[in-house]
């Protein structure tokens, strides 16, 4: 894999097949044509990528919680959180709800993998920014964020 900066892992026209076949992962969805394949095997979506190790993405039933395993590891290197907070607006004097959600990654030793969880990362805080609304009026809009984690390696 190309070593790129976080910039470039940003950009839409870098990596677009590899792009797609995250989505497919996050999305559920299989792909058994092309370079990058996303098979389902036993609920778990798994993306072959060439020369790394297998990709397991496993996600929750409301598509908001999402965990990612390279190869056999039991401890996710990615992972979501959702948090609930209440804040006090004090002109209003009413109590705010503001949900955030972390997106949590690991920073690994090895180049490729670092990037791939960064691109991971920043699909699956697209996916959830794209898809979450304050539910009613006592509710902040809902917040997105990634959050680096030391990696075991």
């Amino acid at each position: 894999m190309v070593i790129a900066s976080r910039d470039l892992l940003e950009r839409a026209d870098i990596f677009p097949q590899l792009k797609l076949a995250i989505e497919l992962a996050l999305n559920a969805k299989e792909k058994t044509w092309g370079y990058f394949r996303v098979r389902r095997i036993e609920g778990v979506y798994h993306l072959d990528i060439p020369h790394m190790e297998l990709l397991r993405v496993q996600n929750t039933s409301d598509k908001q919680g999402f965990k990612a395993f390279w190869g056999n590891a039991h401890k996710p290197t990615i992972t979501t959180r959702k948090r609930r907070k209440v804040i006090t607006d004090r002109k209003t004097n009413r109590d705010l709800v503001q949900r955030t959600y972390e997106v949590l990654y690991q920073v690994d030793s090895r180049s490729a993998f670092r990037q791939a969880n960064y691109l991971i990362a920043t699909m699956i805080r697209d996916q959830l920014r794209a898809t979450l609304t304050a539910a009613d009026e006592d509710e902040l809009e809902p917040l997105v964020l990634i959050l680096e984690q030391s990696g075991d390696r």
